[in-house]
């Protein structure tokens, strides 16, 4: 966990931001757009104390990221907003963690263009093919699936994937069905297709030639921490 808050740190601590930490980060993210935010649901955000977050939170006032002001009603209750310089900050730190974000869908996706290699390498060279579940709702994940795959990828109307399939399998086993083919016309509903880009097919498939370079690279490293 530490190592994964320092590589944040490196990367969301740019020259603009140079006089905030990543603590400063996560707080400035916990005190969030808009106002109606007061210490104490901030310090809740954080799993911290109240006390331990006006330290913190002297500092951005001083930098002047946030802005604070008493209640009219309870002078005890303390809102905090963030200021312009405060919402760059966070918009920064957001673009950092969507970024992150799709390198992990990326590196997934190229994880299975490596099963769809192996398919092919054997003979197996499917034109399109379907995605169900919780991921395939978003439109991002369709979107780099279908680019890194170069195919088109139909979402079905059914959320379950394995499940699902043995139930096919299963009507089929009984009679229900004369063929897996058949079975898959009736049951599979298609309620969308994702095309792949053309011009986001060609840089995937340049990052996919550098991908398939990484595991035999770096093999002999975490074998190295195993032993």
């Amino acid at each position: 966990i530490n190592e994964i808050w320092e590589l944040e740190g490196k990367a969301i601590i740019t020259e603009e931001f140079a006089d905030l930490t990543n603590n400063d980060m996560h707080v400035i993210e916990a005190v969030g757009l808009g106002e109606g935010n007061n210490m104490s649901c901030v310090a809740r955000r954080l799993n911290i104390t109240t006390g331990s977050l006006t330290t913190s939170m002297n500092h951005l006032v001083k930098k002047q990221y946030v802005e604070r002001r008493r209640s009219e009603k309870d002078r005890r209750v303390v809102f905090v907003k963030l200021t312009e310089k405060g919402i760059a900050a966070y918009r920064h730190h957001e673009d950092y963690h969507r970024r992150m974000t799709q390198a992990v869908l990326e590196g997934v996706a190229f994880g299975l263009r490596d099963s769809l290699e192996v398919a092919r390498s054997i003979g197996v060279n499917p034109e399109r093919t379907k995605i169900c579940g919780g991921g395939a709702k978003s439109p991002l994940w369709r979107k780099i699936i279908a680019n890194v795959m170069n195919m088109k990828v139909d979402l079905i109307e059914s959320e379950e994937g394995p499940g699902y399939g043995a139930a096919i399998l299963a009507a089929v086993g009984c009679g229900v069905f004369d063929s897996v083919e058949e079975a898959a016309k009736k049951l599979v509903k298609v309620t969308g297709t994702e095309e792949p880009d053309s011009e986001l097919v060609q840089k995937y498939e340049e990052r996919y030639q550098e991908f398939k370079k990484l595991y035999p690279a770096l093999k002999g490293i975490y074998q190295g921490k195993q032993a």
